[in-house]
Order: C-alpha cells, then sequence, then structure tokens
C-alpha cells in the first residue's frame, strides 16, 4: 500500500454522472458556488451491490431526525466520506456492521453537507443524493 500523498496541490476532484430519467441524460454534474457536487449516493429500498439493504421509512426517519447521529453530523459540519466504503461483502457477517458504523481517517476523500432523497421510484424505493466536495476542497479538517 502507498503512503498518504504529500503534496496535494495539483489534485482535483471530478465527477462525471451522467443520470438517466425517463429515457433522457441529465449530463454531466456541475459544481455549486460552494464546490459541493449533488449526486447519487445509493438507493433505498433495494439490494446494493454491496448485498446490503436499505429500508425506505427506517433511513428517511434516521436523516430527518434531529436526535439522530447522521443528522447531527451533518447539522455540525462533520459528516465525511471515505474512498471506497463500505466495501464490506468481503467481510463476516459479523464485522459488516461495525464496518459501516466508521470512517477511516486515513481514506476521507469527501465532506458531505447533505443528503436528500428523491421521489419515490416505482418500486417504492428512493435515490439517495449527497451534497458533498473533496476533502482537499473543503480545507483544514
Amino acid at each position: 500500500m502507498s503512503g498518504a500523498l504529500q503534496n496535494v496541490d495539483k489534485i482535483s476532484f471530478s465527477v462525471d454522472v451522467l443520470a438517466i430519467k425517463n429515457g433522457r441524460k441529465l449530463g454531466r454534474i456541475r459544481p455549486d458556488e460552494n464546490g459541493y457536487y449533488e449526486m447519487p449516493l445509493a438507493v433505498l429500498g433495494t439490494v446494493t451491490d454491496n448485498r446490503t439493504y436499505y429500508e425506505v421509512e427506517d433511513f428517511v426517519a434516521q436523516l430527518t431526525s434531529p436526535t439522530s447521529f447522521i443528522n447531527r453530523c451533518i447539522a455540525n459540519a462533520t459528516l465525511y466520506g471515505e474512498y471506497g466504503h463500505p466495501l464490506i461483502a468481503v467481510l463476516p457477517e459479523d464485522q459488516r456492521l461495525p464496518r459501516l458504523m466508521i470512517i477511516d481517517e486515513k481514506s476521507v476523500s469527501h465532506h458531505i453537507n447533505q443528503i436528500r432523497t428523491g421521489e419515490k421510484l416505482e418500486n417504492g424505493g428512493r435515490i439517495l443524493y449527497s451534497h458533498s466536495t473533496s476533502y482537499q476542497a473543503f480545507g483544514d479538517i
């Protein structure tokens, strides 16, 4: 494994997402005036590539409850993402939930300042969107 990057002056955060809605490409996403991108994060109500399943109503309740951990992190500007997280399919079953609950600080890649759900899908699920920027663009943490 390589060590941490020492010079990040030349690193930029670039995202190209071609979302499809009603058969139309929505095109490349662009950052807002603060350098944050809104992008699809996950789909609630369906099994993910990591073989996890997020129940819609419970997940939305966690996002909207002022006392939930994730809501408090967003309100306090302390919600970060980890590059490649969560890779849990390779872990034994009893280690998956604990791994989902932590972010390896050595692999922090982005800051998230908002998470929202999109409209209901035909199967009752919802797309989860994050509003995030690269760790370097956010500045010192």
